[in-house]
């Protein structure tokens, strides 16, 4: 392999690489940030529900549902009622969504991308004189990639958006 060949697929690699991590990282942050905009509201939803409940059911006692039996639901019993069939809702939807197991998992990613990415500067560091062994790195290094793609969730349409827009492709100095 010719090293402007080999020069030119280092500089593209690096910079799809660097790519995929901070699009990794950037999903990573999303996760989180869904997780918390889950996890919050149905914390507060529950107290809310939960105390209420109690403040309902004591100062109306003459059935289990009073508001019914009078056909005339006033509106703290219509919130009561709203925020209770919401709060499992927020539940089930941050058990089935799994953003943290998701944070987890795209934080992992954009590690071993950032890994892949200084193994290409270390190698357009100490330039190898061979094109043998330039071949060898290049299958490394392609090998390494398969794998990690092959262990890495799916990056967010909106995370792989703006870092096509954020992060600006790479150039080396000239060969020694």
């Amino acid at each position: 392999m010719e090293p402007q060949a080999y020069e030119k697929l280092l500089i593209k690699w690096q910079f799809r690489f660097h790519k995929s991590e901070k699009a990794h990282y950037r999903s990573a942050t999303a996760c989180r940030v869904f997780n918390y905009a889950l996890g919050i509201p149905l914390v507060i939803i529950t107290v809310i529900v939960a105390s209420d409940i109690f403040g309902l059911l004591e100062a109306l006692a003459e059935t289990q549902y009073p508001w019914k039996a009078e056909g005339n639901m006033g509106l703290e019993a219509k919130v009561v009622s709203l925020l209770s069939v919401l709060a499992p809702v927020l539940a089930a939807l941050q058990t089935f969504l799994r953003f943290p197991e998701r944070a987890e998992q795209h934080h992992n990613a954009a590690v071993k991308f950032g890994l892949l990415k200084k193994e290409i500067e270390m190698q357009m560091v100490l330039w190898p004189d061979s094109a043998e062994r330039r071949k060898e790195i290049l299958e490394e290094i392609l090998a390494q990639h398969e794998e990690v793609i092959g262990q890495s969730p799916s990056i967010g349409t909106f995370s792989l958006f703006r870092t096509r827009f954020d992060v600006k492709p790479m150039t080396m100095p000239a060969t020694p």
